[in-house]
């Protein structure tokens, strides 16, 4: 791939990915704002997250020829956000 054509194709993803990553973290409460239940909200955004984030990670266990590793990382790092949330949980409490 010629060299301008990889920084087309960069361009794209970062900016097409930046503007999700500002809408992404408002979409719950602007679905709340309009009258959506707490079960209507979480269906819709983990469908937006299942339909981007699947071709992320597969992309980037193809890059790295290992996707052993990557589905570790993958393990722990939902292993660490759950316990943070239960943890998180009882503190609130």
């Amino acid at each position: 791939m010629s060299g301008s054509r990889y920084y087309s194709f960069v361009g794209v993803y970062t900016f097409t990915y930046a503007a999700i990553g500002m809408l992404l973290p408002l979409i719950g409460q602007y679905l709340d704002g309009i009258g959506f239940t707490g079960m209507q909200i979480g269906a819709v955004t983990a469908t937006a997250v299942g339909i981007f984030a699947s071709p992320f990670w597969g992309y980037l266990s193809h890059y790295s020829k290992d996707s052993t590793r990557t589905l570790l990382f993958l393990c722990i790092l939902t292993d660490v956000r759950s316990r943070g949330s239960i943890y998180g949980m009882d503190r609130k409490a």
